[in-house]
């Protein structure tokens, strides 16, 4: 709540797959609707199922995995390989300006399959994002930014 408020977005805490639906319906006309699953642990299968069950009751939605690039190589990994049965179509990353390592952004695309769409840096959450390139990857991987 918080954080929604801070960013000037609409907020909706939701339960159940249909106050997810209607709340996708009101919010219809923006470009995002970013899903915040706090305490879901990539350990926890069960609520990754009921989360993957919700997102697949609701027509139409694409689904983009948000990963910070601060995580080390191992939790990023598995983080990963638990929330890859959601479906995602592609990977976010944050907070590139925190990370001093950037190879396991390849990786776990290279991994998961999925390209990455979105590099975020800094705390103006959407207003500092880019749209993912390989020269921009690469250059971080090689330190050359």
């Amino acid at each position: 709540v918080i954080f929604a408020k801070a960013l000037h977005v609409p907020y909706r805490a939701v339960s159940s797959v249909d106050e997810l639906a209607v709340a996708i319906q009101d919010m219809s006309q923006t470009h995002r609707i970013f899903i915040d699953t706090p305490g879901l642990s990539p350990k926890d299968m069960n609520g990754i199922r009921r989360l993957r069950n919700m997102l697949q009751a609701v027509a139409s939605i694409k689904v983009e995995l948000v990963v910070s690039a601060t995580t080390r190589d191992l939790e990023i990994h598995e983080q990963g390989k638990a929330f890859s049965t959601i479906n995602p179509e592609s990977l976010i990353f944050t907070r590139l300006d925190e990370s001093y390592s950037f190879g396991s952004i390849y990786s776990l695309s290279s991994r998961l399959h999925l390209p990455v769409s979105v590099f975020s840096t800094g705390r103006k959450v959407t207003e500092e994002w880019e749209n993912a390139s390989a020269e921009r990857l690469t250059a971080s991987i090689l330190n050359i930014l």
